[in-house]
């Protein structure tokens, strides 16, 4: 029988409550105090959630079950990096291009909007795509050492090769790992502000050509993490992602403020 530390077990759970309850607690009170407008801040969480959970995400689905090519093409570096942060780009940035758009005609675009927006975006994918995820590992990790989890796995037919897969996964997570996801999503949080405020920047100005290079930095950002994950470890890939999303974000703010009133 294997058995999860305590410390991982712990760590999971305060990983899990800082993606899911932290959030929605945090925007709870952002709105209430009036630091994010309402609108923006709903329109940005819609924007990722369409964009991404009922668009992109399905479309990658449906290409990787029916194209041998595809599947190929995405296990490359190169493919990787054009599928994966390209189409992130293009659905995510186009998300907040029309966002701003419809926000533009009921002259709702301000600094503060392109924030809310951009917080509203972020915070929806910390939930969906790593608070819901923190929850069902919690649950695997106790189903694993209640000695439940083979039962799970053999009743939803998976093979024990596969089982044996999971299981190594599972028992090989350490504490260190949550630490980096909360590391990824700060530089993510950080990543989705600056970005929207280029592209409400380019909005407000008529100048569309913002819209690409968000566009291209959503690519270069994504494909930057990719390379670096693979050739200098994660904690070295976290650090410089924290540093470069901080730099972008202060760098956005001072360029773009005093246009986006």
């Amino acid at each position: 029988m294997y058995t999860i530390s305590m410390s991982v077990m712990i760590a999971c759970l305060i990983c899990a409550i800082i993606t899911t309850l932290l959030p929605i607690i945090i925007s709870v009170v952002l709105l209430v105090r009036k630091k994010l407008n309402v609108m923006p801040y709903f329109i940005g969480a819609l924007a990722f959630f369409i964009s991404q959970i009922c668009l992109r995400m399905p479309i990658m689905s449906i290409l990787s079950a029916t194209s041998k090519e595809y599947v190929e093409f995405t296990s490359t570096m190169l493919g990787a990096i054009l599928v994966g942060g390209l189409t992130a780009g293009l659905f995510e940035e186009t998300a907040r291009l029309i966002s701003a758009k419809i926000l533009l005609k009921k002259d709702r675009l301000s600094f503060k909007d392109g924030v809310s927006f951009g917080v509203g975006h972020a915070l929806c994918e910390v939930i969906i795509l790593v608070g819901i995820s923190m929850i069902f590992n919690l649950m695997v990790l106790i189903m694993i050492n209640t000695d439940t989890f083979y039962d799970l796995m053999l009743a939803t037919g998976i093979k024990d090769e596969q089982y044996n897969q999971y299981l190594n996964i599972y028992t090989s997570t350490q504490v260190i790992d949550f630490i980096y996801a909360l590391m990824e999503r700060c530089s993510a949080i950080m990543f989705h502000i600056f970005n929207t405020l280029i592209v409400f920047y380019g909005v407000k100005l008529k100048k569309y050509g913002y819209y690409i290079l968000a566009i291209l930095l959503h690519t270069a950002f994504n494909g930057l993490s990719l390379v670096l994950s693979t050739y200098c470890g994660v904690l070295v890939t976290e650090i410089i992602l924290l540093i470069l999303s901080l730099g972008g974000l202060i760098f956005t703010i001072t360029r773009v403020k005093s246009n986006l009133k």
